[in-house]
């Protein structure tokens, strides 16, 4: 599986120095020159992506080749703005995944604290449905009716209703 972003997205986004410093273990801070072949920068960056994909399969609101064309060039479902706002949203995953790993001091708490509410509302905003991103071929990517759904079947066809969710349920779509 291929991350929604790489390095290079994650030094748009981050000090190339605080990364290094992130990633590092024995306090010395690792290059931006090596962050493309850090293990714990990928690793964090894949952790995102996985996170994200089953945020937005939760709502069944994309499939897989929507979802992973979104950001592969080559792919009919390409779109330059929403690979882009994927990167971001993978890189704040990441981010996280990231932080959390080191230990922090009080002097850090809010910065700490920003990043995290960060993971939290993005994940958040992925479940809901807040965000949609265009795959550049389905004019209606991330709505319920891009999978299948017609108007008058919805009532009887969304799940997760007693959770106070209105994800549709795929299994029932003809």
């Amino acid at each position: 599986m291929a991350s929604y972003a790489d390095h290079s997205d994650m030094i748009a986004r981050y000090s190339a120095g605080l990364l290094g410093d992130l990633v590092s273990d024995d306090g010395a801070r690792v290059p931006a020159s090596s962050l493309a072949v850090n293990d714990k920068l990928i690793v964090a960056l894949r952790t995102a992506t996985g996170y994200i994909k089953a945020h937005l399969r939760q709502a069944d609101r994309y499939t897989d080749a929507q979802l992973d064309g979104i950001s592969d060039v080559s792919s009919a479902h390409y779109d330059l703005e929403s690979a882009a706002m994927l990167a971001d949203l993978t890189c704040r995953l990441a981010f996280w995944h990231l932080w959390k790993r080191k230990p922090w001091s009080d002097t850090h708490e809010s910065a700490r604290k920003q990043a995290e509410d960060d993971y939290k509302t993005t994940l958040d905003m992925l479940r809901k449905g807040t965000i949609i991103l265009d795959d550049g071929v389905t004019p209606e990517a991330g709505k319920p009716e891009s999978i299948g759904i017609k108007s008058t079947q919805l009532k009887t066809m969304w799940s997760q209703i007693g959770r106070g969710r209105w994800y549709p349920n795929n299994k029932n779509v003809p």
